[in-house]
Formats: structure tokens, C-alpha cells, sequence
């Protein structure tokens, strides 16, 4: 392997629009045909009935967010080694820490030939009382914190912060964490945009004038930014995504050393 890609996607594998029995089956096979990806990350996602599909390695807490959303992050990959990483809490020491939910937060060591690459966190910004991915955005950080301080290789943050570029980008950025759009520097903010979106992630609604939104990201520490070699974002990359989630990809390429 010369290059590694990693991608985000929220499947909203709890509601699929056009998949029945075999939906979850379906959506993993479209990740794979129009991703592509070496490790995914991916949120409001369910492992299929049939468990998870050959040739596939996957790491997800069983159960979901409650009884009531059987859904969770799961990091999955097809050529890359993944094992699930249990961190030293709260190594800041800090009075005001909290674990993330169940289930909405995974850390993964992602190892490449035998070597590890790089610690790859997946994160869902779930919403509770509140409408947005403030209610859950501090726990994640918790838990970025942790991994930054246990690990001794690249850190990557990716997954559905439901939280806008202007909202999550500078917090990530007192972490000495970029955005991948940011690092390429070719994804102008969108005049019809909400709140410094540059490529449409999601969608909220099917009107016609639903909200332009990014709310998907790839955060990478500065190791890994002099190794970005591409990235692909948004419906304007994967035109087909609307047809099965409301949520487009976004999917970045490195170089390995």
C-alpha cells in the first residue's frame, strides 16, 4: 500500500429510504462500491442481520444509543488492521469530565503491514433535549483529549458532529486538529450555505430548498497533514448519497511513509 483513505458517512441505517428487511446489507455494499474506502467510519449505523460482511473487519458496541435507537459508530475496514483501543479517563484531571454516550464514540488503533498507523476516533454528535451536537460535542473532546495524550501516533477525528464548520472547527483547533477541507484549501464556504459550509453534507429535510449544511468531518493532527493527498466531500463528490442516506461522505487520502 502506497496510500491509506479514510471516510466518514452517517448511514441513518435506523430510517433507510428506499431499503426493507435487507437495508443495512444494502447500505454497507453502497459504501463500498461508491466509498471505497480503507477504513470507514461510520455513523447511525447498524451491523447487518447476517452480522458483519465478508472480507470486512469491524469494531462497534453492541446495543446502540438505548433501546430505542439501535443504532451506534461503528469503524470498519477492508484492508486495514483495526483493534479497539480502552484509554487511561480523564487524564487531564479534570473535575468536569464526562464519558461520551454509549456507543456514539469509538477509538480504534488502525495498523498498517504490522505497524500502527494511526489512532482513529469515531464520533456522532448525539442529540438529545438539544437541537444540535452541543449537547455531546464536550465529551467527545474528552475523549480526543485522552487519546491525544495516550498515543504516540497520528490522531484522526472523524464521524457526524451535527454541529456546522464555524461551531466545531475552532474547537478542534485548540487541539492542534484540522479539518482535511481546510489542509487542501480548494473548498470555498458556499455563499447559500449554513455557517461556513463548503461542501453539503447533509440535508435536512426532502424539500426543495432544504438546508445546504456541513455537518461531517475529518480532523487530523499536524503529522498527518503534510501526508494528505486528496479529498473527495459532499453530494459534490457522491452524487447518489441523498438516495440513500441524508447524509453525504466525506473521504480523505494519505501517503504512507
Amino acid at each position: 500500500m502506497k496510500s491509506v483513505t479514510i471516510a466518514t458517512w452517517n448511514m441513518k441505517s435506523i430510517a433507510p429510504k428506499l431499503w426493507g428487511a435487507n437495508g443495512s446489507e444494502d447500505l454497507w455494499r453502497w459504501a463500498e462500491e461508491n466509498i471505497g474506502a480503507d477504513i470507514y467510519v461510520f455513523t447511525e449505523a447498524k451491523i447487518p442481520k447476517l452480522g458483519v460482511p465478508t472480507g470486512w473487519q469491524a469494531i462497534y458496541e453492541k446495543g446502540g444509543v438505548g433501546p430505542r435507537r439501535p443504532w451506534g459508530t461503528v469503524i470498519a475496514s477492508k484492508r486495514v488492521d483495526i483493534r479497539k483501543l480502552d484509554l487511561p479517563k480523564n487524564v487531564a484531571d479534570d473535575d468536569e469530565f464526562e464519558e461520551p454516550h454509549q456507543a456514539t464514540t469509538l477509538v480504534v488503533e488502525a495498523a498498517i503491514g504490522g505497524e500502527p498507523w494511526a489512532t482513529v476516533i469515531g464520533a456522532y454528535g448525539l442529540m438529545l433535549d438539544a437541537k444540535s451536537g452541543f449537547a455531546e460535542i464536550e465529551r467527545i473532546l474528552w475523549k480526543t483529549l485522552d487519546a491525544l495524550a495516550a498515543s504516540e501516533i497520528p490522531v484522526v477525528v472523524a464521524g457526524d458532529f451535527n454541529l456546522h464548520p464555524n461551531d466545531v472547527r475552532p474547537l478542534f483547533a485548540e487541539l492542534n486538529m484540522t479539518d482535511v477541507l481546510s489542509v487542501k484549501g480548494d473548498f470555498p464556504v458556499r455563499i447559500d450555505g449554513v455557517n461556513g459550509t463548503r461542501v453539503w453534507t447533509h440535508r435536512n429535510t426532502d424539500n426543495p430548498g432544504a438546508a445546504i449544511q456541513e455537518l461531517d468531518f475529518i480532523f487530523v493532527t499536524d503529522e498527518l497533514t503534510t501526508d494528505l493527498l486528496a479529498v473527495r466531500a459532499g453530494i459534490e463528490d457522491f452524487s447518489t448519497a441523498f438516495e440513500v442516506s441524508d447524509h453525504a461522505p466525506v473521504l480523505s487520502t494519505f501517503r504512507l511513509r
